[in-house]
Parts: structure tokens; C-alpha cells; sequence
């Protein structure tokens, strides 16, 4: 575990939060408490999920699997007509859950040997999400935007929206591995690091208390 990352005490009404952990330590787990959540308050949910071949640990494909209606895109599909028609489908959809498959270009990277061409194609994924998240900050849904990233990689101009929106339109949550967290991550969001069990505890108690 990296040792400049700060442990802070989560309390289930902060807005803003990276659980950072290694494989199998409960991140997506939180996640999922985040995304019960965010439903049962009757919140617009957006979630960007970059490891979505493991459907065991895919948090995309639990929700595929367990919510009734949403609406999915997938990363390769965003020109700037599609970006614009996001917009629109995002404010006069009936659906308040809307995921994003990400993986495409992470997923074509690693079949990349040349290392030059390989950054490129990950920094493409990074600058398209970025393209994406402008659009949803902007988009005026029924419900309060919550916004959930499981491994995806922050950058400054990522991080500088979220927290320019976090105060009054959105509640942002995230999971990382440690070696993906940037240096934006630690400038500007909170990072919590395993164990998780009390914080697993009050987000599960919370969840069942609306239900």
C-alpha cells in the first residue's frame, strides 16, 4: 500500500470519497452500498466502470444484473453528435440510471507492446471520459447526480469538474488500486484504505433503514 496515501474517517453523508485498495479488499463492495444508496434517495446515478471483463468484480455488470432499467453506452460510440445526444437523452429520459462501459480502450492498450502507443491509447480513455463527465455535470435530471467511478483514473481537469459541481449537484465516489491513484486524486478527494468493515456497516444499515 502506497504510504502517502491519507486514511480519513468516512461518515455516509460526505459527498466525496476514493476507497483505494488492492483486488478482493472490499472496494466495489462499497461501491455497490454507494449505488443502493444513492436509488433509494431518488438520486440520477451515472456510473463508469473500466474493468468490466470480471464480472464477478464488475460493478457495471452488477448493476446490469440487479437494477430493473437503465440506459448503458459504450466509450467507442462518443463523436461529438453522440455527445450532444447524451445531453439530451440524459434530460428527457424517464430512466435515472445511466452506465458507462469504459473499458474498450484499457482493454486494446494492453494488446499494445510499443509503449508510446500504448500511453496514447490510455490517455485517450482518460480524455474521453473527461469529454463525457462535461456533458453529465452540465445535464439537468429529476433527481440529485450521483456519480460512481470504479478504476477510472483521475486527472486534473476530471478532478477540477467534480469538485467545481460536488457543493450543490453532485456526491462523487470512487475505487482505485493504488498504483492508479494520481496525484489529483490526492490533491483533491479524500481517500479511504482498507479495512472497510465499519464503514461497510454503516453503509449497509443505512441502505436497509430506506428500503
Amino acid at each position: 500500500m502506497d504510504s502517502r496515501l491519507r486514511f480519513v474517517k468516512m461518515r455516509y453523508y460526505s459527498h466525496t470519497g476514493i476507497f483505494v485498495g488492492d483486488r478482493n479488499s472490499g472496494k466495489t463492495t462499497m461501491l455497490s452500498s454507494i449505488v443502493a444508496r444513492a436509488l433509494a434517495n431518488g438520486n440520477t446515478l451515472f456510473v463508469f466502470d473500466s474493468a468490466t471483463k470480471h464480472c464477478d468484480k464488475s460493478l457495471l455488470k452488477k448493476c446490469e444484473k440487479n437494477l430493473p432499467q437503465y440506459r448503458k453506452f459504450s466509450m467507442f460510440h462518443f463523436s461529438k453528435k453522440e455527445l450532444f445526444r447524451l445531453e439530451t437523452i440524459v434530460n428527457s429520459c424517464s430512466v435515472d440510471i445511466f452506465l458507462f462501459d469504459v473499458s474498450e480502450h484499457l482493454e486494446k492498450s494492453h494488446t499494445i507492446a510499443e509503449l508510446r502507443k500504448r500511453t496514447i491509447e490510455r490517455s485517450l480513455y482518460k480524455r474521453k471520459v473527461n469529454e463525457i463527465l462535461k456533458v453529465l455535470l452540465r445535464t439537468q435530471p429529476l433527481g440529485k447526480k450521483t456519480i460512481v467511478f470504479d478504476e477510472i483514473e483521475i486527472t486534473d481537469g476530471i478532478a477540477k469538474q467534480l469538485n467545481a459541481h460536488l457543493a450543490n449537484a453532485a456526491i462523487f465516489w470512487g475505487a482505485l488500486h493504488p498504483h492508479r491513484v494520481s496525484n489529483a486524486a490526492r490533491k483533491h478527494f479524500d481517500l479511504l484504505i482498507p479495512p472497510f468493515t465499519q464503514h461497510n456497516i454503516e453503509l449497509t444499515n443505512e441502505v436497509k433503514n430506506v428500503q
